[in-house]
C-alpha cells in the first residue's frame, strides 16, 4: 500500500514543490547563468551557448570553450556564488532604507531568488577540478600545489549540492538576507 499509494503522492508533492520554487525564483537562475557568462567574458573564454532559464533539468546553463587557465576555470565555476551573493546582500541591505512595503517585498523576493541559486552546481565544481587535472596531465607539475585547494573546493561544492535536498540553498538565502539586515523589520 505504501509503495503504490503513499510513495507516488510524496514524489508528486515533491516535484510540484520544486516546480513552484523554481518558478518563483527564476531571476536567481538567470543571474546564476549571467554570472558564468560574465566571468567567461572577463577571462576571454568564448561562450558557445547560453540558456538563461527553462523548465527542465538543468534550469539554465552556459556552454563555453575550455578556459586557458586554472584561475579562469575557478572564477567561471564559482562566479554565481560571488555575484548572486553580492546582489542578494546589496538588495537586502538596501531594504533597510525604504518604508515602501511593496518595494521592500519585491527587493527581498529578488534577493531571496538570487541567493537561493548562488551555489555552483556539481558540474561547475567538476569543470574546475577537470581543468586542474588537465594541466597536470600536460606536464605542468607546478599546478600540483593547487590540487589540495581545488580538491577541497570541489568537495565542498559537491557536499553543498547534496545538502540542497536538506534546504541548504534556502538556509543560505535566509542567512545572507538576515546578515545584510533585510529581514529586520
Amino acid at each position: 500500500s505504501f509503495y503504490f499509494y503513499i510513495l507516488p503522492q510524496i514524489v508528486y508533492h515533491y516535484l510540484m514543490f520544486n516546480f513552484l520554487i523554481n518558478l518563483l525564483t527564476f531571476p536567481g537562475v538567470m543571474l546564476h547563468e549571467l554570472s558564468h557568462q560574465f566571468y567567461c567574458h572577463l577571462f576571454k573564454v568564448p561562450v558557445l551557448k547560453v540558456i538563461y532559464f527553462r523548465f527542465g533539468n538543468p534550469m539554465g546553463y552556459v556552454v563555453h570553450a575550455e578556459p586557458r587557465s586554472l584561475s579562469a576555470a575557478f572564477w567561471i565555476s564559482i562566479g554565481p556564488l560571488t555575484i548572486n551573493s553580492l546582489f542578494c546582500f546589496a538588495l537586502s541591505y538596501a531594504t533597510r532604507y525604504t518604508d515602501l512595503l511593496n518595494l521592500k517585498i519585491f527587493a527581498l523576493w529578488l534577493a531571496f531568488a538570487f541567493a537561493f541559486h548562488a551555489l555552483p552546481s556539481k558540474q561547475d565544481a567538476t569543470n574546475m577540478l577537470d581543468k586542474n587535472n588537465s594541466l597536470l596531465k600536460q606536464g605542468k607539475l607546478h599546478y600540483i600545489i593547487f590540487w589540495p585547494f581545488i580538491g577541497l573546493a570541489y568537495l565542498i561544492l559537491v557536499i553543498a549540492n547534496k545538502l540542497k535536498y536538506l534546504s541548504l540553498d534556502f538556509i543560505y538565502a535566509i542567512a545572507l538576507m538576515y546578515l545584510a539586515g533585510g529581514l529586520k523589520f
